[in-house]
C-alpha cells in the first residue's frame, strides 16, 4: 500500500521520450529527414519542441512540381508556391551543410517575365555555398529549360545529373569541379555547346541529347573509365 500524502509518479514521459525514433541523434534525424521530399520534411516541426529545427539541416533537399508536392494530393504546386517555397527553405536553413539537392520542375516564370533562369541560378548558387555533393535538375516540361550560360564553382561537389536542360558553353564547363566523378545528362539541348570538358570525371552518362548540325561537340574527360551515349538522338556530331 501506498504510504498516506505520497502520490505514484508518472513515467509517461520519459519513456515516451527514450522510445522509438526520438532515442536517435540529431544527426541522424536530420540525415533521415534528407530522404524525404523537402514539404514532408518541414511538416516534422509539429511533432515536439525537439523536431521544430530539425528539418533546417536535414542533409537533403528534394522539391518536386508534380502532384503530390508542395500542393499536397490535390494537384500540381502553382510556379508561383514552388518558388515562394523554395525561397523561403533556403533562407530559413541558411548555409547549413547540404549532402544532396534534388528538383524536378516544369516553370516557375507564372508571370511571363523570362526570369525563371536566373531564378534557378540563385538557387543553385546557394546550394553550392552550401557544400552540396550531388545535385539533380530534371525538367518535367515538354520544352527545354535554358540554364544561364555561366559555370558554376564547387570544390565538394561529385555528382552532377541534368535532364530536359537547354545547356550552353559556359554551364558545360566542368572545371569549376575538381572533384566532380559522375555526370548524367539526359535529353538535354546542347546546340550551343562546343565542348564538355572535366579533368576529374570518371564516368559520364549521355542519352537523348540534341546536338548542332553544323558543329562538333567535343567531349574532354580524360579521367573517365566508363562512357555511355545510348539511345541517343543526334542533330549534328559529337566526338
Amino acid at each position: 500500500m501506498r504510504p498516506l500524502g505520497k502520490t505514484a509518479k508518472s513515467t509517461a514521459p520519459s519513456s515516451l521520450a527514450t522510445t522509438g525514433i526520438d532515442v536517435l541523434p540529431d544527426g541522424v534525424l536530420e540525415h533521415i529527414l534528407g530522404f524525404l521530399p523537402s514539404p514532408e520534411a518541414v511538416r516534422t516541426c509539429v511533432l515536439t519542441r525537439r523536431w521544430r529545427h530539425l528539418w533546417r539541416h536535414a542533409t537533403g533537399l528534394r522539391v518536386s512540381c508534380l502532384a503530390g508536392g508542395e500542393a499536397g494530393r490535390d494537384g500540381p504546386p502553382s510556379p508561383k508556391r514552388i518558388r515562394d517555397f523554395v525561397d523561403r527553405i533556403l533562407l530559413l536553413r541558411g548555409h547549413a551543410p547540404l549532402e544532396t539537392f534534388e528538383l524536378r520542375f516544369c516553370t516557375f516564370d507564372e508571370d511571363g517575365d523570362g526570369d525563371d533562369a536566373s531564378c534557378l541560378s540563385r538557387w543553385l548558387r546557394h546550394v553550392v555555398e552550401c557544400k552540396v555533393r550531388t545535385l539533380r535538375l530534371e525538367n518535367v516540361w515538354v520544352d527545354s529549360f535554358e540554364l544561364e550560360d555561366r559555370p558554376l564553382v564547387s570544390r565538394r561537389l561529385t555528382r552532377l545529373e541534368l535532364e530536359g536542360l537547354d545547356l550552353k558553353n559556359g554551364f558545360c564547363d566542368f572545371s569549376g569541379y575538381p572533384s566532380l566523378q559522375y555526370l548524367v545528362i539526359e535529353s538535354c539541348e546542347m546546340w550551343d555547346a562546343d565542348k564538355v570538358s572535366s579533368e576529374s570525371l570518371k564516368h559520364l552518362r549521355m542519352t537523348s541529347c540534341i546536338f548542332s548540325k553544323d558543329s562538333s561537340t567535343v567531349i574532354h574527360a580524360p579521367k573517365s573509365c566508363f562512357t555511355e551515349a545510348e539511345w541517343t538522338f543526334v542533330q549534328g556530331s559529337c566526338s
